[in-house]
């Protein structure tokens, strides 16, 4: 039997040689023959670098190939400080040795950063001279030293001190420059888990971003990992205030994140401190917990190439901005942080999140990990102490979230509202003290106090979304003199004191459903209203400019 013969079409290679012969796509191969330095990100299906050719790729910029990355002479091609080489094909292998640059934030001496190797066969020695090096046993819960010649192992993290010729007194950036094949495809990581709470140091193998939450989600690696990373930031003090001798108390920490979101870990104001944002950026070692469920043993999580990403490679350490991520979750959250005068600062989250529960879920909590910061603030899940916790949907106005702190400090402190988002643009939000059993709207600003002795309080704040006097149950004002209800589909309102400028309703995800403008009259009656049968809230505005809170059942 005879068949019609089937006609492959391969794509001519578009070549760079000063000018383009064609316009590159995902289906071209590329071929640099002559020197060229990105100006916009580029597409290719594979890419080759002639000998007598260089191509640089910036800071910002992303060469994104489907297929193998080919350099024909050493270090043709190179990867500057922030910017990104992204593959697709796990399979594909590479070639030849690229240069790949990555700058520290700003460090003294005996700062360390944390890395992890995006370049096959490299030794602890290429990243810094003069220093001391060291990789993490979470078998014994503690550093191991390692030598200048200890080969890197791709998706495990490592910690370098700052080299012998920084100083003490002024922070300098430190770059590290590797020459080799970059790491592409599936890379397996090693998870330990032992008694307890075990941490394991592993890091960013790809010479491009990764998404962290990608990496979480992965059926691989759910079942192995908890889901709260931990960034290591370096936190400058300043020497002094304003040339007296007052010290401000910022110290290192580690920066949080998980599916619920991130803290940071100072006063941006005082040291340019930023909240992560899932984006790890390449070089980038970081902690993670074995999942609590996990018998004691070895276990192996993976990176892959479906979780690098286009640019966004500039959170190394350090970075500013909230990025959306490419999972999508129902998010509704309060930031607070304690602080003092002088710089002391610590931040928790507490979230209302899809796939959440009221119980301790491994991808939405993230415990705190004590690094020697002179205060920590946090919420508490019976007696376990959050950095980050994840709440159920839909979210109740009556819930209420017990706060601690612990603080080798004592003096004046204030708590603050320091973000929100989702559902608490239209929600109060309130501390409680115990102590004076007096509520504060955090909206309106900080709440000062007093540490008198330095340890820990875990009984004395509360995060709270009512103040007492709102309306727990039911459907009446506390004073009886506004009244709403539904009836046949119909929002009714009465008012026995003034007459009704507005009326706006929302559900208890913070949705509006509707809103209306009174009619200058104590009665209202809205049109028919295709509600579904849950509980919603009714604010209802009088023309004294007062506002009354109802709580319905439909």
């Amino acid at each position: 039997m005879n068949t019609a013969p089937l006609a492959i079409i391969v794509p001519d290679t578009v070549v760079y040689n000063g000018t383009w012969s064609g316009t590159p796509t995902d289906k071209t191969p590329v071929l640099i023959a002559s020197n060229y330095t990105l100006t916009s990100d580029l597409e290719a299906c594979s890419c080759q670098i002639a000998a007598n050719a260089t191509l640089t790729i910036p800071a910002g910029r992303t060469l994104r190939t489907q297929q193998e990355i080919e350099v024909s002479a050493s270090r043709g091609l190179i990867v500057e400080n922030n910017g990104s080489l992204v593959q697709v094909n796990d399979a594909a292998i590479n070639s030849g040795s690229i240069t790949f640059k990555r700058n520290t934030t700003p460090l003294k001496q005996f700062d360390y950063t944390y890395f992890s190797s995006p370049i096959q066969n490299q030794t602890l020695g290429q990243l810094a001279p003069q220093s001391m090096f060291y990789s993490f046993n979470p078998n014994i819960n503690n550093w191991n030293f390692e030598n200048v010649n200890t080969v890197m192992t791709a998706g495990r993290g490592y910690i370098f001190r700052a080299p012998n010729s920084l100083n003490f007194n002024t922070p300098q950036i430190f770059g590290v420059s590797l020459n080799g094949t970059p790491t592409n495809g599936i890379v397996p990581t090693t998870i330990v888990k032992g008694a307890g709470t075990t941490f394991n140091l592993i890091g960013n193998p790809y010479p491009s971003a990764i998404d962290i939450d990608a990496f979480l989600m992965d059926p691989a690696n759910d079942p192995i990992v908890n889901g709260t990373i931990y960034l290591w930031t370096h936190n400058t003090a300043i020497a002094n205030v304003s040339g007296t001798n007052i010290y401000v108390y910022t110290s290192d920490d580690y920066a949080k994140y998980n599916l619920t979101g991130g803290v940071q870990t100072a006063d941006p104001a005082i040291t340019g401190g930023t909240t992560p944002n899932g984006r790890i950026a390449s070089g980038q070692g970081f902690f993670i917990e074995a999942n609590d469920a996990l018998t004691a043993g070895t276990y192996t999580a993976r990176f892959n190439n479906s979780m690098r990403i286009v640019g966004e490679n500039n959170q190394f350490f350090r970075t500013s901005g909230v990025t959306t991520h490419s999972t999508v979750l129902d998010k509704h959250r309060v930031w607070l942080t304690l602080s003092n005068a002088q710089g002391a600062y610590s931040e928790l989250l507490v979230g209302y999140i899809t796939g959440a529960t009221q119980g301790m879920d491994s991808k939405y909590d993230g415990r705190t990990l004590p690094a020697g910061n002179v205060v920590s603030f946090y919420s508490l899940l019976n007696a376990t102490e959050l950095a980050i916790q994840g709440r159920a949907l839909p979210f109740q106005e009556n819930d209420r979230v017990p706060l601690g702190f612990q603080s080798t400090l004592t003096g004046t402190f204030q708590i603050r509202l320091s973000n929100f988002d989702g559902l608490f643009q239209n929600q109060n939000v309130y501390l409680y003290d115990t102590t004076t059993q007096t509520y504060h709207d955090l909206k309106t600003g900080a709440f000062t106090f007093t540490i008198a002795q330095a340890g820990t309080t875990n009984n004395r704040f509360e995060l709270r979304f009512t103040n007492g006097n709102s309306l727990q149950t039911g459907t009446f004002s506390p004073d009886n003199t506004v009244i709403a209800f539904i009836k046949e589909g119909k929002l009714h309102i009465s008012s026995t004191r003034e007459s009704i400028a507005n009326v706006e309703m929302f559900d208890l995800l913070g949705k509006k459903v509707f809103s209306q403008k009174g009619s200058n009259s104590t009665l209202f009656q809205s049109e028919f209203l295709p509600l579904s049968n849950q509980i919603y809230i009714v604010r209802i505005t009088l023309s004294d400019e007062s506002v009354v809170t109802e709580k319905i059942i439909r």
